[in-house]
């Protein structure tokens, strides 16, 4: 389940990684830097995170220790509510904080996506 998670994203990344060529192609630089980066950053500030997360988890606990493994998948709900949860130990010591960034700059990249070419053009 967790491998075509990161089968999914490495997907979107290099579908996102091809939009840089119909950019150049059609002259329309501007979109490099309003939707291109914009939509880089979701992707790796939400998404890539979720990656790192899973690697992160796949090396550090064993089969044997599976069973006192937090959840990638109240990790990554809390993330979004800004919370932590007391029975779902951090994988990494600060791991709230960098969240935190993850998240705001995620919803920081939103507007800019939805109104950066129409602003602009």
């Amino acid at each position: 389940m967790k491998m075509s998670v990161v089968l999914g994203i490495v997907h979107m990344g290099f579908g996102v990684v091809l939009g840089i060529f119909n950019h150049v192609h059609f002259r329309q630089r501007h979109r490099l830097v309003l939707e291109f980066l914009p939509e880089v950053v979701f992707l790796l500030a939400l998404f890539g995170y979720l990656v790192f997360l899973i690697f992160y988890k796949w090396i550090k606990f064993s089969a044997a220790d599976s069973r006192f493994a937090p959840s990638i998948l109240i990790h990554f709900i809390d993330m979004f509510l800004f919370t932590s949860n007391a029975d779902n130990l951090p994988l990494y010591r600060g791991q709230v904080p960098v969240q935190m960034v993850l998240v705001v700059l995620a919803l920081a990249s939103g507007p800019v996506l939805l109104l950066g070419t129409p602003l602009y053009l």
